[in-house]
């Protein structure tokens, strides 16, 4: 196996070559310049050389020289095989030297491969070269350096241009990285950013120099939920070498805001080797947004299309259905493509005379609403309220739009309603009870003719006049408030007796109830006023209380004939319970009611012996609980008589106490009247106060005192505190009889 030595500065060529001469079985030695392959060959000198000219530290020119001066080297033979030294001078020089052949680069492989072989050829002799006088050495390098010269004043030359061409190139490339309106970013094999492009500052807001330096990983800040991982999965996958196209990426702006960013990227390579990667990434916030916006309006528009309650169906001029939604199916009794293959002809009935009316006025102006009447899948009809609307798509061509709402229960909502009002209009003119309507903003709406009859006043006066102009006096702020709460959302309606006066000057009591309707803002929309005349009503339930004030004044004298050390003590608590609960704004029927109560409260003592009341001394257990009996007989002598208030119970229940110690029941708090509360308070500071057959009077003081001590014990605080009010800061004083 012959051995060749072959010398290039240039790897590739080193490499080509040597793939070359091993395929035709030579042993290849390599050297990267002249010193090199001198050193190599006077080690182990070769079957032939092959080498560039051009090489760093000795040339081609240079090597050729030492070699043919070398005794042992000499007779081996010297080929250049150059592509820099093209021209005959350069190859006559060569030759001069001794080279055995002068090659020019490139070379169709067999043809080197022949020339080296006829240079390896047995016949074959190496040129030798005598040595030469000193003047020819000296012609020699004189040759040598012109040579050299020229080549290095072109190599200069085109260095010259190739700097001043990539100097244009790198000031173009500046200006676009500058410029660009994409972030253009490269990443190292250490996954560190190399550099960035000023647009990121523009787009995120941050200087290029907080990128540069760091590594992705560092940037999570920037990166949305779950794109950090993205892009380091992205970011390893270029650097294996296999880039990557439009991903989208959502990016965290320095201000907060979210950016959207279409990124590409490709990993940079040098002879095969992957040093790091490059990517751009292009802002696309607007158009993912419009995207968005896009998606929603159409999700928008699908959800309502298919979620309307009216039937939708757009149709082409021949009639044919394109789309309809669920509830044109269900209006129909058809699937979309049932709807589809009948078309819009089969779902009205053209015996309808209100048709060609209706579609001669949509060909005409573009737009039509009527009612027609309509056809399911099973033939029933129904009238339906039509919408249609001749349009043109984007794409030109002509549509129809129908939007359905089948009417039928609307219809016969509307014929309810009419036998309503009817109804309504018969009972509002019933001559039983007086109907107003009213506004708070107009007055007088609408009166039947039992309202002007009890007023007195004609409709036409009426109307002008307002509810205060009619009312009593007396009776005016107790209506004026209630109306009020309901003008203030508090109530809805309320009820009362009042008095009005008619236009002959009469006054007259009434029975009133107001209530009303509101807006959908809360706010009133009118009143309804019922008016019935109680004023011979009202004289009967006069008379009877007067009659019923005379009996129970008269139990009152019976229990005090009985008892003359105790006259007017029946008054006296009835005065001041009256006053307490007056004190408290109980309602005036209540206090009535108290009232009386309170006159014949020891109503039940006409059943015990007279000798046990007038008693001058403290009274035995035993004879103390025969007085206890009082409230017991009281209850039984009134309990089967139907007063307006509960008086049997009152009665029953004036001697219990809050905390259950109280007699004959035991009762505790909220299980005890109200009535009876404020009795027993006013029962105790009146007995305490006045004089006893077994004692002197004790006197307010220790009555007060009686009171506030066992205040939510044994009385009710809220009426202990009433009490006390009344007698400390109003000057309530007991009565004198």
């Amino acid at each position: 196996m012959k051995k060749i030595l072959i010398a290039d500065d240039n790897e590739a060529n080193l490499y080509m070559l040597e793939i070359l001469l091993k395929g035709e079985g030579f042993e290849v030695i390599s050297a990267a310049n002249g010193q090199e392959a001198l050193e190599k060959a006077l080690l182990t000198p070769p079957a032939l050389i092959v080498t560039d000219v051009l090489m760093p530290g000795m040339d081609g020119y240079a090597l050729c020289k030492h070699w043919k001066s070398d005794d042992k080297l000499k007779h081996i033979p010297f080929v250049i095989y150059t592509a820099t030294y093209a021209g005959t001078k350069n190859e006559a020089f060569a030759l001069s030297l001794g080279a055995d052949r002068f090659i020019l680069k490139p070379q169709e492989p067999d043809v080197l491969l022949q020339l080296i072989s006829e240079v390896l050829a047995d016949n074959y002799s190496a040129r030798q070269v005598e040595t030469k006088p000193l003047e020819e050495e000296i012609q020699f390098f004189r040759q040598y350096n012109e040579i050299l010269f020229n080549k290095l004043e072109k190599k200069m030359s085109d260095l010259e241009t190739a700097n001043r061409d990539l100097k244009i190139l790198a000031e173009r490339y500046h200006l676009s990285f500058e410029n660009v309106s994409d972030v253009i970013y490269m990443i190292d094999n250490d996954l560190k950013i190399i550099s960035i492009s000023p647009s990121v500052e523009r787009i995120l807001g941050y200087n290029p120099e907080e990128f540069v330096g760091r590594p992705v990983t560092d940037l999570a800040n920037i990166f949305a939920a779950g794109a950090l991982d993205q892009a380091a999965k992205d970011v390893d996958l270029i650097l294996k070498g296999h880039p990557i196209s439009s991903t989208m990426y959502e990016f965290i702006a320095k201000d907060g805001s979210s950016k959207f960013g279409e990124v590409s990227g490709s990993p940079i390579m040098q002879e095969g080797k992957i040093l790091g990667m490059i990517a751009i990434a292009r802002d696309v916030t607007d158009r993912q947004r419009a995207q968005e916006e896009l998606r929603e309006s159409e999700d928008k528009y699908s959800s309502l299309f298919e979620h309307l309650q009216d039937a939708v169906l757009l149709t082409r001029p021949d009639s044919s259905i394109i789309e309809a939604n669920k509830a044109a199916c269900e209006m129909f009794g058809r699937s979309v493509d049932e709807l589809r293959e009948v078309g819009r002809s089969a779902l009205v009935d053209e015996t309808d005379p209100r048709l060609k009316a209706a579609l001669e006025e949509r060909d005409r102006t573009g737009q039509v609403r009527a009612e027609i009447t309509m056809l399911r899948a099973n033939g029933e009809k129904f009238l339906a309220d039509i919408t249609s609307t001749i349009f043109t798509d984007m794409n030109g061509q002509q549509k129809t739009s129908m939007i359905v709402r089948d009417i039928t229960e609307r219809k016969k909502a509307a014929d309810a309603l009419r036998n309503s009002e009817a109804r309504f209009r018969s009972y509002f003119e019933l001559p039983l009870i007086g109907i107003a309507i009213t506004s708070p903003e107009k007055g007088w709406l609408e009166g039947n003719d039992r309202l002007t009859a009890i007023l007195g006043y004609p409709w036409q006066e009426l109307r002008n006049m307002n509810w205060a102009d009619l009312t009593h006096p007396d009776d005016l702020a107790a209506d004026v408030e209630q109306f009020n709460r309901i003008l203030a959302g508090e109530i809805e309606s309320y009820m009362l007796e009042k008095r009005f006066i008619r236009k002959s000057g009469a006054v007259i009591w009434t029975s009133l109830a107001v209530g009303c309707v509101r807006k959908k803002d809360g706010a009133v929309d009118y009143f309804v006023d019922l008016l019935e005349d109680i004023t011979d009503r009202k004289e009967s339930v006069n008379r009877l209380r007067r009659s019923l004030g005379a009996t129970i004044q008269a139990m009152a004298v019976t229990v005090e004939e009985r008892d003359p050390y105790t006259a007017g003590h029946q008054r006296r608590v009835s005065d001041l319970a009256r006053s307490i609960a007056t004190e408290m704004g109980l309602p005036a029927d209540q206090i009535d009611g108290i009232r009386m109560a309170a006159t014949i409260h020891d109503l039940g003592k006409i059943s015990v012996p007279a000798e046990l009341l007038s008693m001058p001394r403290k009274l035995m257990d035993i004879e103390f609980n025969l007085i206890k009996t009082h409230s017991r007989s009281g209850y039984d002598i009134l309990k089967d008589i139907e007063f307006p208030w509960p008086i049997a119970r009152i009665i029953l229940e004036h001697h219990e106490r809050m905390n259950g110690s109280g007699y004959p029941q035991g009762l505790r708090g909220g299980n005890i009247l109200i009535e009876s509360r404020i009795i027993s308070v006013a029962d105790v500071v009146e007995s305490m106060a006045s004089h006893r057959p077994y004692r002197p009077s004790l006197g307010i003081d220790a009555a007060l005192e009686e009171i506030g001590k066992n205040r939510g014990i044994l009385y009710d605080d809220n009426v202990v505190d009433v009490c006390l009010r009344l007698f400390h800061e109003k000057g309530y004083q007991l009565l004198t009889v």
